[in-house]
């Protein structure tokens, strides 16, 4: 299931899946936070393992230990990934041809091999998969470069923050400002975040401009809508 699935599932205390016949559980599309992992085991007793795959090549990995819940597991049979440039590539029986209405655009990310080129930073240990952040999501501080999730891990640990979603916005020459959009339990304001984020970060890791929402926008994957965040931010910019 997607991680909303499991988000809904952790508070079903009254009903155990584990008792319904349900043995495994697993996660994908988006990455899932370790709180519904913990609050999932504690309210039904299975692990939730993760895998990964995409909707050009299907499901790429598997978890043969269930209880493993190390990185997003090994290769699927007849499926290869490999790692170019810190990138991740993969190849599977199922790869989907072409895309609808775009002509050539899917072909171009396939190499002479039959890889399709990820948009996903990855590492392989020991034949095991592990996601380090997307390629097209790193953020460039005056020729700082580093993944957001850094970001997001650090506002998370905020305790009245429940939810975070960091950006680069264009600053000029190749370089970003670093955007956070955050919902809160109490009313909070950007300055005091910062604050809180002052140790835990680097400085150039630390948003300029903080939004706070009611609700990150979300889709039913449970992944950030990230068109809809930034055109959130332009329309309600706080001042510092």
């Amino acid at each position: 299931a997607f991680p909303i699935f499991y988000q809904q599932a952790a508070t079903l205390t009254s009903v155990s899946l584990r008792t319904s016949g349900v043995t495994h559980a697993y996660s994908a599309a988006s990455r899932l936070q370790d709180d519904t992992r913990m609050a999932f085991r504690e309210a039904h007793g299975l692990s939730i393992v993760d895998y990964y795959g995409l909707a050009e090549v299907g499901p790429v990995t598997y978890e043969p230990n269930g209880q493993a819940l190390i990185g997003t597991g090994i290769a699927l049979p007849g499926c290869d990934i490999r790692i170019r440039d810190g990138i991740l590539q993969v190849k599977t029986p199922y790869r989907a041809s072409s895309y609808l209405n775009h002509p050539g655009k899917l072909e171009a990310r396939i190499d002479e091999d039959g890889f399709l080129t990820t948009e996903d930073y990855a590492r392989i240990e020991d034949g095991r998969l592990f996601m380090t952040g997307r390629a097209d999501g790193i953020i460039n501080v005056a020729g700082q470069k580093f993944d957001p999730s850094d970001t997001i891990k650090a506002l998370r640990t905020i305790p009245e923050i429940k939810d975070a979603f960091v950006f680069g916005s264009d600053a000029g020459d190749g370089t970003h400002d670093v955007c956070a959009v955050v919902s809160c339990t109490i009313e909070m304001q950007q300055v005091e975040i910062r604050k809180m984020l002052a140790g835990k970060l680097e400085v150039y890791k630390i948003p300029s401009q903080i939004l706070v929402v009611d609700e990150i926008p979300r889709n039913g994957a449970g992944k950030p809508y990230t068109s809809e965040i930034r055109k959130l931010f332009k329309s309600r910019k706080q001042p510092s």
